[in-house]
């Protein structure tokens, strides 16, 4: 769900009488909330807090080489490779435009898949699986079908997109 259609459900809400197409866009906004919340607990019972889920030296034509370090929820840095002193760092929200060169050496890496995959089963519910990827999001697919049911926002693996 988009957060434009998020905001026009926000909109409707404050009238009394409430139209089923609202009411129905607002119990998927807070089921895709409830399944973003639970895979972020999923995730964070295999990751702890801050922990490095990718670790690679980048060797760049005419650079000196570097590693690439990027911690969840979406802490990305940048490393000298010989003194291990930090020359770089930046959050996932912003990554993109201050250090693309990293942020594409990690996708390359990564030939997309993601960094951590989890499969849960909630109560009551079919079974989901959860992923991490280089761009700092949270994705909850289904398992069976693979249709994408949340995603979070870049480096806030809680909060809805």
């Amino acid at each position: 769900m988009t957060k434009a259609t998020l905001d026009a459900v926000a909109a409707h809400a404050g009238n009394e009488k409430k139209s089923p197409m609202v009411k129905l866009l607002a119990a998927s906004a807070a089921a895709a909330q409830r399944r973003l919340r639970t895979a972020s607990s999923k995730l964070e019972a295999v990751i702890p807090s801050h922990a490095v889920v990718f670790d690679k030296m980048m060797h760049g034509k005419g650079q000196a080489p570097a590693r690439v370090v990027f911690r969840w929820p979406g802490v990305l840095m940048l490393l000298d490779a010989e003194s291990g002193e930090i020359t770089c760092e930046s959050w996932a929200p912003s990554m993109h435009r201050e250090m693309p060169q990293a942020v594409a050496f990690m996708a390359q890496r990564q030939r997309g898949r993601p960094l951590v995959k989890v499969r849960f089963q909630p109560p009551q519910g079919v079974r989901l699986v959860a992923t991490f990827w280089p761009d700092g999001v949270v994705r909850v697919h289904a398992a069976k079908g693979g249709e994408l049911l949340a995603e979070s926002e870049p480096g806030q693996p809680t909060v809805l997109r």
